[in-house]
């Protein structure tokens, strides 16, 4: 099988190509360019990606840790040529949260599909073996040179050494075997443990199931015994209810006679009163004393309004005459007039200033001046000083006359009369309106006094023609004696029905056969009824735990199929120890035989292994010695003893362990069409001797089958230019 290209969006490859050629192909590129990453895509396009891994501290599963850095979905194909001349092209892409999950194959340039190979099938298919052994074969990751066990492994290289069956594998068949064992028994669990357990819980449960039938059926004795007590107590019992039903008969009798005689005495009484009143004619009279009581508090309530309403006029009228409304009306036209008085003196004050001016000038000139000018001056002085002396005395007397007006009616202006006299004017409607109110309320009044007066008259009417007394407070004495009298009848009369009723139900109840009077009991029907029922308690408590008894029995199970289920655990368990010793016998058996397979295993993979190290290490190693579990020794040309690989050094154990892949693949991969063989970085730990001596080996093997020989180094491409077969290849 050649792969001729691969087209990848696998982790840091976005739509990255990479062509192949038959033979060896050379892969160089340094680190982080994508080697490790078109490797596990290889193995990935193969057998898909592995369902069981889970991320855990320090590892991640592929489908995380190769999600396309790009974001784009994870997918890819690989165009392959097949031995029998097929070409056909390997297809996955994503499917919404599962990577890689569809999966086509079809003829290369055509839709013609390969039904045969599918997502599950397809590497095993193509190159012959299941995931487990490619990875320890043609796979040689990078870091993972060395092989470690797989039963894949293990049954392939079996089959090479015994008869061909592939199915078979020691580890496998011994790890089934002791878990077989370890079902039936190990460290106290197992078939064997369980059953000795099931055993023993039976055993306790037929125990228990034994105990409680047999506290049920001493529980029931005792029940049994407490019957006798209870039909004697029964007994007793009757025969204190038949004394006690003739002494109630005897009580009813005695309580109707007393009943109709107090009827009868009350009765006597009632008719002693003389003329008696009809049932209408007393509630009509209480209608009449209860309408009197309402109208006496109405005349009452008339009463006090009129009394209110007088005094509120009163009261108004004293108001009224604190105004001296007559001063009032005779003062406020002088007030006004003096006051108009005052506003023209006020007025004039520029003739009073004129006046002035004469006086100073006429003063002036008469100082001054000589002969008739003076004696003008004078007179002009003279008249002036006397005509302000005329104002200012006007100005005063009026002045004081309104001050005095004002101080009378103690007011501070002129302005203060239209007050007074407006709440002079609300003041007489305030008394106006009070006489009215005393009106209506002294006409309320009087008609209550008339409805007081007539039912009065209605009443004493009815009074006399009853004789309850003339006032009434004695007929109400009067009447309150014969409604008393008439409750006392109907209570009597009740009484009387209920002992008469009593009575009946007690001749009732007590037989005619037992007429004789019954003897006193010894003892009270209380004293009997608590032992009775003290007696019918225990028995019930006694059947309550004999049926609690019976029913944890009954829980526990039916004896017989537990003692049936008891034998089946008992034959159960003899066999589970029977294959418990033949499982051990087959273990010791099969370790034997594994111990004569692998005197044949291990000469058949390490002659092989030994002729490939050989050659990879120029012939400084001539033997290779390992077990199934693949732990190798190795043995130097010429030495006596070989050496164990914590021994040697990295590059030699990196070499042994090649070998061994190389030896793997020769041994379990088909020949007929040879699967590639894929190295990522196997070559790292070579010195340059080695190296050309492994680079010489693959490419012989290459004429064999496709190698890819990835690496970061420059120095095997140094080594290989310009041979034929080898293609180098770069990644960019």
């Amino acid at each position: 099988m050649i792969i001729r290209k691969m087209t990848a969006s696998f982790g840091r490859l976005e739509d990255s190509t990479l062509t192949l050629s038959p033979g060896l192909n050379l892969i160089c590129a340094p680190n982080e360019a994508g080697k490790s990453t078109w490797c596990t895509f290889i193995q990935t396009m193969f057998y898909g990606l592995p369902a069981s891994e889970r991320a855990r501290e320090g590892f991640l599963p592929v489908k995380k840790r190769f999600v396309p850095w790009s974001g784009a979905p994870m997918g890819g194909s690989m165009e392959l040529l097949l031995g029998d001349g097929r070409a056909i092209t390997l297809e996955r892409r994503s499917s919404g949260r599962q990577p890689m999950r569809d999966f086509a194959a079809f003829v290369t340039g055509t839709s013609i599909p390969v039904p045969e190979l599918t997502s599950e099938t397809v590497g095993e298919s193509l190159l012959g073996v299941p995931r487990a052994v490619f990875e320890r074969s043609a796979f040689i990751g990078q870091n993972c040179i060395r092989v470690d066990h797989s039963d894949e492994l293990e049954r392939r290289i079996a089959a090479l050494v015994t008869t061909g069956d592939e199915s078979s594998s020691y580890k496998a068949a011994d790890a089934a075997l002791r878990a077989w064992q370890r079902k039936r028994n190990y460290k106290g669990r197992g078939i064997i443990p369980q059953l000795e357990r099931e055993i023993a819980s039976i055993d306790e449960t037929l125990r228990r199931i034994e105990e409680c039938l047999e506290r049920a059926a001493a529980l029931k004795e005792q029940g049994e015994a407490l019957t006798g007590e209870i039909d004697a107590l029964e007994l007793e019992l009757s025969e204190c209810e038949q004394f006690e039903r003739e002494s109630a008969l005897r009580r009813a009798k005695s309580a109707l006679e007393k009943a109709t005689e107090k009827a009868e005495k009350l009765r006597a009484q009632l008719e002693s009163i003389g003329n008696l009143p009809a049932e209408e004619d007393i509630s009509s009279i209480f209608a009449d004393l209860k309408a009197l009581e309402t109208v006496k508090m109405m005349e009452d309530a008339e009463r006090a309004r009129l009394d209110e309403a007088a005094s509120a006029l009163n009261d108004a009228r004293a108001a009224l005459e604190k105004y001296r409304a007559e001063d009032i009306e005779r003062d406020t036209p002088r007030a006004e007039k003096l006051m108009k008085i005052l506003s023209l003196t006020k007025l004039k004050s520029a003739l009073t200033g004129s006046l002035g001016a004469v006086l100073v000038l006429g003063g002036l000139v008469a100082a001054f001046l000589e002969g008739p000018a003076r004696i003008a001056g004078c007179i002009a002085a003279i008249l002036a000083a006397a005509a302000l002396i005329v104002r200012a005395a006007v100005s005063v007397k009026t002045r004081k006359e309104l001050d005095d007006i004002l101080a009378r009616h103690n007011v501070s202006g002129v302005e203060a009369f239209a007050a007074l006299k407006a709440e002079i004017s609300a003041a007489k409607a305030r008394v106006q309106e009070a006489e009215q109110t005393v009106s209506a309320r002294k006409n309320s009044y009087e008609s209550a006094v008339t409805a007081v007066k007539s039912h009065r008259d209605r009443l004493a009417e009815a009074f006399r023609r009853f004789g309850l007394g003339d006032t009434p407070e004695e007929a109400l004495r009067t009447l309150a004696a014969i409604k008393r009298l008439q409750t006392e009848i109907e209570a009597a009369e009740a009484e009387k029905a209920a002992a008469e009723k009593l009575y009946a139900a007690e001749a009732e109840a007590l037989p005619h056969a037992t007429l004789r009077p019954a003897p006193e009991p010894a003892r009270p029907r209380n004293l009997v009824q608590t032992d009775l029922r003290a007696a019918r308690l225990r028995q019930k408590m006694l059947a309550e735990q004999e049926n609690i008894a019976r029913g944890e029995a009954q829980a526990l199970g039916d004896p017989v199929v537990l003692g049936t289920r008891r034998l089946g655990c008992i034959e159960a368990l003899a066999e589970a120890k029977r294959d418990f010793n033949a499982l051990q016998l087959a273990i010791e058996t099969l370790a034997e035989v594994n111990h004569e397979l692998e005197t044949r295993f291990s000469p058949l993979i390490g002659s092989l292994a030994g002729e490939i190290l050989s050659k990879i290490t120029g012939g400084r190693y001539e033997k290779l010695v390992l077990d199934r579990t693949f732990s190798a020794r190795a043995k130097a040309a010429g030495a006596s003893t070989s050496r164990e690989i914590p021994w040697l050094s990295a590059g030699t154990v990196d070499q042994v362990y090649l070998a061994l892949r190389l030896a793997v693949c020769r041994l379990v991969l088909p020949q007929e069409d040879p699967a590639p063989l894929i190295l990522d970085d196997a070559l790292a730990n070579f010195d340059d001797t080695r190296m050309g001596y492994a680079l010489d080996y693959l490419l012989e093997l290459s004429k064999e089958r496709q190698i890819l020989l990835f690496t970061c180094h420059a120095r095997e491409a140094e080594y290989l230019s310009g041979r034929p077969g080898v293609s180098l290849v770069s990644l960019s």
